[in-house]
């Protein structure tokens, strides 16, 4: 069952001039109830209540949406040190005209994010467990 949506999320989208459908904002439930319950069993985040999870793990995810306004549908997104999928996993739902590639070095962490990308079915992004600077060569 999806994490409730509180109101102030809606507020603080709008606050940031951040529209997103109804649909996106389901999908960032579903994905913060993946990540809080994985959380209970393994360490993806320092965040466990869920009011803050939307604040700190979503919402300051989707910050940087008005930067990407310009990228061309098709471009592709890095996220360096996914951890738990953020801001990648956010920001995919939130931009699924893009392809987003989330990379993390620790196994576990790369396998919850492979795993939620299968589970929410979002097809513009793939998880790597990778070091950054070993891909870079």
């Amino acid at each position: 069952m999806p994490t409730p949506i509180p109101d102030f999320v809606h507020e603080d989208l709008a606050a940031l001039e951040i529209a997103l459908t109804s649909q996106a904002i389901d999908q960032l439930a579903k994905y913060l109830s993946l990540l809080l319950d994985a959380n209970t069993r393994m360490n993806l985040t320092a965040v466990r209540d869920p009011d803050t999870a939307w604040r700190r793990l979503i919402i300051d995810s989707l910050t940087v949406l008005p930067g990407m306004e310009d990228m061309p549908p098709g471009s592709t997104v890095i996220d360096v040190g996914t951890g738990g999928g953020m801001p990648g996993i956010p920001l995919a739902i939130a931009r699924p005209d893009l392809r987003f590639t989330l990379i993390d070095a620790t196994g576990k962490k790369a396998a919850f994010v492979t795993q939620t990308i299968a589970t929410m079915r979002l097809p513009n992004a793939t998880a790597l467990q990778a070091r950054a600077e070993l891909l870079g060569r």
